[in-house]
């Protein structure tokens, strides 16, 4: 009873807020166990039924979910509610107190000691590393090239994985002939244990999981990846000593094409920055939590928004060849010209394909925010002491905002067709003061990877991806398809067999 009277505020004002009805005691707990596919299913159903504001309890927890774009704008530009919901503390094993994880204080001080990484000077050199990535997932994909369907997603997170390894940490994993090593079966492992715990609720609380046989595996999982992680830090910072002398007469150079100048990784760039005396000294276990942040953050995100690509791209025929086109237009029709930072510029037909495929299938389709305090939101007043989830794939497809909204349509974001358009309606990489610091990077990374694919193949649907309506979504670390993000490939230079045509 005095439990009760405590939370008759909350009460009050959840009682105004509509949402399906749940059980006595563990409310809507039900919708959110077992089968992920199940449970994206019933978020959808509950979307339509009741958007844009919208209830469920788990337990005594309250969750509210908000899809309209000026609710978003309001929680995430509001600097009291930069602090991730507890949920994310799954996170926090593997990626400790990151950027990504960091809270208050701690948040805001390594955002300004990392955001240096992400701008275009830092940012321009990695093109290379990820054409070469590319260039290596090619060379997989050249002998699946016969017409036949495969999965493409662990090839793509291979790529991803190389190519975030050397530009975190300027070590080449090899993961794309190599994905059997003990530091990729471990951070595979780690990424594994924490999709679980995402999907049963029972998980979460670590005096439940530490009493399961995964929190054991995790913690040998952790020591690998730590030890690794430490391993090359050290290495790093004996280099920065000893390249002191060169380092400072790159800095004297005067020669303007930063590629003349020895690429530096993200962490050899925090390392110089915790040299420095401006308040920005990092430890080592500061350095290996940011480090392995950029790995989780990046991998599977990036990975699944490029299998998402092509996929869009192989059941849109039409859409695919004017992207081919364009990428001949600006590079011409070598396949295997590394494109400068400038020729990703120019690839607005295959920036507004990755726009539209974030749009729809945004890899984090929540982002989750605790309130400590009473908030005012368009419709109502929220309560203290409830989870908010933002909504990103309920509000990428709001009618009001997206005409069709089902529909895979690039032209969307032409600029005559953006004006107008709430800011916050399209936030694939969130909002505000805490959005994706690595965006660019991700933009960057993408473009590079696709544009070399579909310069080398002509990309056709795969077993049971042969329309959007058949993909069956599922969500744990990031929103995937169940059963495979199934594709077929053509080499382009040979064209496409009358037998590749249908399944």
């Amino acid at each position: 009873m005095a439990y009760s009277w405590r939370r008759r505020r909350m009460y009050a004002l959840a009682a105004k807020i509509p949402g399906p009805k749940g059980l006595p005691i563990i409310g809507n707990v039900l919708d959110v166990v077992g089968d992920t596919e199940e449970t994206v299913r019933k978020t959808m159903s509950q979307f339509k039924e009741y958007h844009p504001t919208y209830k469920y309890w788990l337990g005594p927890l309250l969750l509210v979910a908000l899809t309209d774009p000026r609710d978003l704008e309001i929680v995430l530009n509001n600097y009291k509610y930069t602090d991730k919901s507890h949920f994310y503390d799954v996170f926090h094993p593997l990626g400790g107190e990151g950027v990504f994880n960091a809270a208050g204080e701690k948040w805001r001080r390594n955002r300004k000691i990392i955001a240096p990484a992400f701008n275009f000077n830092f940012l321009v050199q990695f093109v290379s590393v990820f054409h070469a990535m590319a260039m290596r997932l090619v060379g997989k994909m050249q002998r699946r090239a016969d017409g036949q369907s495969f999965d493409s997603y662990k090839l793509i997170e291979l790529c991803t994985l190389d190519a975030i390894a050397i530009t975190a940490m300027g070590v080449d994993v090899n993961a794309q002939d190599d994905d059997n090593s003990e530091w990729i079966r471990a951070i595979r492992r780690c990424f594994q244990i924490t999709r679980e715990r995402l999907v049963k609720p029972w998980l979460l609380p670590d005096a439940t999981f530490y009493l399961t046989p995964d929190a054991r595996d995790q913690k040998h999982c952790l020591s690998v990846v730590n030890k690794f992680a430490h391993e090359v830090i050290s290495r790093k910072k004996a280099e920065y000593q000893r390249d002191a002398a060169e380092r400072t007469r790159l800095l004297k150079d005067d020669d303007e094409d930063i590629g003349m100048r020895r690429r530096q990784t993200f962490l050899e760039l925090l390392i110089e920055r915790s040299e420095s005396e401006d308040g920005c000294a990092l430890t080592d276990n500061e350095l290996r939590d940011e480090v392995v942040t950029l790995l989780i953050a990046g991998q599977d995100t990036t990975a699944t928004d490029n299998c998402f690509n092509l996929l869009m791209l192989a059941l849109h025929q039409d859409v695919q060849e004017a992207v081919y086109q364009e990428l001949v237009d600006i590079m011409g029709e070598d396949p295997s010209t590394c494109p400068t930072y400038n020729d990703l510029n120019q690839m607005k037909h295959l920036e507004r394909v990755i726009k539209e495929t974030l749009r729809l299938y945004p890899s984090a389709p929540f982002i989750g925010r605790d309130l400590d305090h009473e908030l005012d939101v368009t419709d109502y007043r929220l309560p203290a002491g409830c989870t908010v989830l933002l909504g990103l794939y309920g509000t990428h497809r709001l009618p009001e905002h997206w005409p069709e909204p089902d529909k895979f349509d690039p032209d969307r974001f032409l600029p005559e067709r953006s004006v107008g358009r709430h800011p916050y309606a399209f936030v694939p990489f969130s909002g505000g003061p805490r959005n994706c610091v690595g965006q660019k990077y991700a933009m960057l990374q993408m473009k590079t990877i696709l544009s070399t694919v579909v310069r080398h193949f002509q990309i056709l649907p795969g077993k049971d991806c042969e329309s959007m309506e058949q993909f069956r979504l599922q969500v744990d670390f990031s929103m995937t398809v169940a059963g495979g993000h199934n594709i077929r490939l053509v080499p382009r230079d040979k064209g496409v067999p009358e037998r590749a045509r249908s399944l």
